[in-house]
């Protein structure tokens, strides 16, 4: 028993942390303080609350595939786990902003953190601690990447063509938010004004567009056939599978290791 929980909480370490280390990295290189006025989905939802929770939703989603054959309660609190364990490195970034660059806001100092440390700025801690303070802020962001991560951990439990239809819905309506001015446009031309004024409030989605999206997104992607790409790829030589697995986490690396170039092309 003390081996499957030491087992257990290094998985959710590993994940958990990883995951935690993504969303410091991303929030370190100034994207989410950029892109946290990008709203996707009304006021509420902006792109900048996606890359503070992105990382531990995959740590929960991971971390439960890990446990897939298990109990569902262990399943359950591996997600909680790791989510929890992914707020670390976040909660690490408010405190050296917290220590290191707000005391010197302001004031005459030989050596400015900030110099150096360009995105580590008041702003983030905000975002980060969704504008409550330390002392309630930081709670939140524990408590909602452990329940995110945990929710994530879940989508293991759902059947194959369910669980499809889930991620498909959240692909397409997070996808829809992300290019509204391109998707507004091709709306405009299509359909006329009136759909588009129903659909984005200024560059957003109105939720209940976004909504509706979900459901036709899930729909189409319950009720289609997905067995054919799926058989293939479980045909395949585990050897086969898991270098496409590895070919697949460091095409992601690579991704997140050009993302201040891409970030510094869009700003220019």
């Amino acid at each position: 028993m003390n081996e499957e929980r030491k087992s257990l909480f290094r998985t959710a370490l590993r994940f958990g942390l990883l995951g935690g280390i993504v969303a410091f990295y991303i929030s370190a290189i100034g994207m989410t303080e950029t892109f946290s006025q990008r709203y996707l989905i009304g006021s509420t939802l902006s792109m900048g609350h996606v890359f503070i929770t992105v990382g531990a939703i995959g740590a929960g989603i991971m971390t439960a595939r890990a446990f897939r054959e298990e109990r569902k309660l262990k399943v359950l609190g591996s997600g909680l786990l790791a989510g929890l364990l992914s707020s670390i490195p976040l909660v690490i970034l408010i405190f050296l902003i917290r220590i290191l660059v707000i005391p010197q806001v302001g004031q005459d100092v030989t050596f400015r953190w900030r110099d150096m440390l360009v995105n580590f700025s008041p702003a983030l801690v905000e975002l980060l601690t969704f504008g409550q303070g330390l002392t309630a802020g930081i709670p939140i962001l524990i408590v909602l990447l452990t329940v995110l991560a945990g929710l994530a951990s879940a989508l293991v439990w759902l059947p194959l063509r369910w669980r499809s239809a889930f991620i498909s819905g959240i692909i397409w309506t997070l996808g829809v938010g992300v290019f509204s001015e391109n998707v507004g446009q091709i709306v405009r031309q299509i359909f006329g004004r009136g759909l588009l004024k129903f659909m984005f409030a200024g560059k957003s989605l109105n939720p209940v567009a976004a909504g509706l999206i979900f459901v036709i997104a899930f729909g189409v992607t319950y009720f289609r056939v997905l067995g054919r790409a799926r058989s293939q790829w479980q045909v395949l030589p585990p050897t086969v599978q898991t270098q496409g697995r590895r070919l697949g986490i460091l095409l992601g690396l690579a991704f997140l290791l050009a993302l201040p170039w891409g970030v510094g092309l869009f700003l220019s």
